[in-house]
């Protein structure tokens, strides 16, 4: 993997300073591309954050779901 392509905002009009979430994040967040949107997941302590983004960083939809170690 490359670090460079990595760390690359998903698109030219979306910087890395679009505040999206906030929490007790540990690892990175994972984004993946659908239907012309992003998909961006963190976890926080038990809560996993799920939020649909637009190409300019604007929310169109978010949930929460807690995990389970069962």
């Amino acid at each position: 993997m490359n670090y460079k392509e990595a760390i690359k905002p998903p698109s030219e009009k979306w910087g890395k300073e679009v505040f999206l979430s906030q929490g007790n994040i540990t690892e990175f967040p994972d984004i993946i591309e659908y239907k012309g949107n992003y998909v961006v997941a963190h976890q926080d302590g038990d809560i996993i954050n799920v939020m649909l983004i637009d190409k300019l960083g604007r929310k169109i939809r978010e949930a929460q779901f807690i995990s389970s170690d069962r």
